[in-house]
């Protein structure tokens, strides 16, 4: 290896980052000439955000909507070459650069990039699943979850990575709630420290055991990921949707739970929290872009809100409700109660009826 191919992952665009059938960049095969040829139709298609993009990556794996015999087949995987090995420049009909300074992380050159009519061999599609033949035939994959992998990938590694940023956040705020001593309670006795305030404790202690339960669940969620990874492998298809609903709802969940987390930290921390050199600044920063990355929680959740409730395997005659039945016949099952309950089976009394009416008309 001479490592002289550095590759970036370029999904998402100006336009589009969580709806990615969204996603506007096309790649129309030739089969002429066996090429596909990318394009950036419109303004918002330019790629943007993509680490190491800015200035240093040669190539991109680019998502992008395969077009062939004039019919779209949905996103695919590319790689483009994007600069010049021998001196680095942009490749004809590439524009590249970066997408300028960030709320954190700015030793990251993130960038955007733009295709006019650039044409890669077909070979050059990612075709271990789907795949695209010389006269231009599409072969569809066994499984069209089988290209959520990479995505599900840096879900379950961003759930580490918010347990050790929030791991840090709250190391820092309880060892200074320690050191530091606050208000005199008793004249003439020493200030207490203000970890000793039930007001910090609340801040502090529920923070810890939050950490402790993203770091689990973490765990978990990468055992897991092995474990479909290497059955997908052997052919077996049927636990990616499940994992594919729980990495997305955990993360949108565990960022924002974290990020917040960050905050209180900074303020039980009072006003030195506010100092760069407290840590809270960098911590902050780049666990809200793993908050602003790929999916945001209520977007993230929707989609997968029924499949997540589902993994708790509450059965039905423990639930005992007729709202939140497992084969969702609520509203038969709640005419069906109404119907067969005794009131309603042994009739109305009229006497009763008429005494009550009375009573109302009176």
């Amino acid at each position: 290896m001479d490592l002289k191919i550095i590759g970036c992952y370029a999904q998402t665009e100006l336009g589009h980052g969580t709806f990615i059938r969204g996603l506007e960049t096309t790649a129309t095969y030739d089969p002429d000439t066996e090429e596909f040829v990318l394009h950036s139709p419109t303004l918002t298609s330019t790629k943007w955000w993509p680490g190491s993009l800015g200035r240093t990556c040669t190539h991109a794996m680019v998502v992008a909507k395969l077009i062939t015999s004039g019919k779209c087949y949905g996103v695919h995987s590319f790689i483009v070459p994007v600069r010049d090995l021998n001196n680095h420049k942009p490749l004809p009909g590439i524009t590249v650069g970066e997408i300028g300074p960030k709320l954190a992380g700015n030793c990251l050159d993130n960038g955007y990039l733009r295709f006019d009519h650039v044409r890669i061999p077909r070979n050059n599609m990612m075709m271990k699943h789907a795949k695209v033949s010389s006269d231009g035939t599409y072969i569809r994959p066994k499984s069209d979850k089988l290209g959520y992998g990479t995505m599900v990938f840096v879900r379950v590694i961003i759930l580490q990575q918010a347990a050790m940023s929030l791991a840090a956040a709250t190391t820092i705020a309880v060892r200074y709630s320690a050191i530091r001593h606050q208000s005199e309670m008793v004249e003439g006795e020493p200030e207490p420290q203000i970890l000793d305030y039930e007001a910090q404790q609340c801040k502090l202690f529920p923070l810890v055991s939050a950490t402790l339960g993203i770091f689990f669940a973490g765990l978990k969620m990468w055992d897991i990921y092995i474990d479909v990874y290497t059955r997908m492998q052997e052919g077996e298809l049927g636990g990616m949707p499940e994992l594919h609903a729980l990495s997305s709802g955990l993360k949108a969940l565990v960022t924002e739970l974290a990020s917040n987390g960050v905050e209180v930290c900074r303020l039980a921390c009072g006003g030195h929290g506010y100092m760069k050199s407290s840590g809270f600044a960098r911590i902050y920063g780049l666990l809200t872009a793993a908050c602003t990355r790929i999916e945001d929680l209520l977007v993230s959740l929707r989609p997968n809100i029924v499949t997540i409730v589902d993994a708790f395997d509450i059965r039905d005659e423990c639930l005992n409700s007729v709202l939140g039945c497992s084969d969702g016949r609520a509203y038969e099952r709640l005419c069906d109660r109404v119907f067969r309950a005794p009131t309603n089976i042994r009739g109305v009394n009229i006497d009763n009826q008429h005494w009550v009416l009375q009573c109302h008309t009176a």
